[in-house]
């Protein structure tokens, strides 16, 4: 190995090579095909193709990927833990960002999450977080190959994570206590 100036200095500025891994050549496949399964194409097919002949001491790679195709939303349906929320989350189902018929896409599920969440706070649920609400889902196909996802279930519980109920109305407050408890009268 040479240790002078010009030498140094070639070792510096260039890069080393990089070499062909052929696990994180599966990483990224598998990397792919989680992001498609995301955006609701769950049976999308993803390859990987490795050309070796292409360029002496080079490699070209060439991802396969055929979407299928998408899953779509079928019904939203919710599970209340506690029924003090249904006439509050049914009362604002207009303006979900979910709509039967669209393709299932997480960030889509996410985000009205989110929405439900800040639409809770601003009624008085302050320790409502977005941990409180989770969503499942079947995923199905029918004889003529359409997917879907028919049902969708979002368990809303303020108490998941042991938050506390408070309410803005302080009456409303009183009300629900009221109806809890069999030693408030008012």
């Amino acid at each position: 190995k040479k240790t002078n100036r010009w030498n140094n200095f070639k070792r510096k500025i260039g890069e080393e090579p990089v070499i062909l891994d052929s696990e994180l050549t599966r990483q990224s496949v598998s990397n792919i095909h989680a992001f498609l399964s995301s955006c609701g194409y769950f049976s999308s097919e993803v390859d990987c193709y490795v050309d070796t002949m292409f360029h002496k001491k080079k490699a070209r790679l060439t991802y396969s990927v055929k979407q299928n195709q998408p899953y779509r939303l079928g019904d939203i349906s919710y599970d209340f833990k506690d029924r003090f929320l249904q006439p509050v989350i049914l009362s604002d189902t207009i303006m979900t960002l979910l709509r039967s018929g669209d393709i299932f896409n997480v960030t889509t599920l996410n985000s009205e999450r989110k929405r439900i969440t800040e639409f809770l706070r601003k009624r008085g649920y302050y320790d409502f977080t977005i941990n409180n609400i989770e969503y499942k889902y079947v995923l199905v196909k029918d004889n003529d190959g359409t997917a879907y996802v028919p049902a969708w279930v979002f368990t809303l519980d303020p108490m998941g994570s042991n938050d506390y109920l408070y309410a803005k109305d302080f009456y409303e407050y009183l009300d629900i206590l009221n109806k809890n408890s069999h030693c408030l009268h008012l």
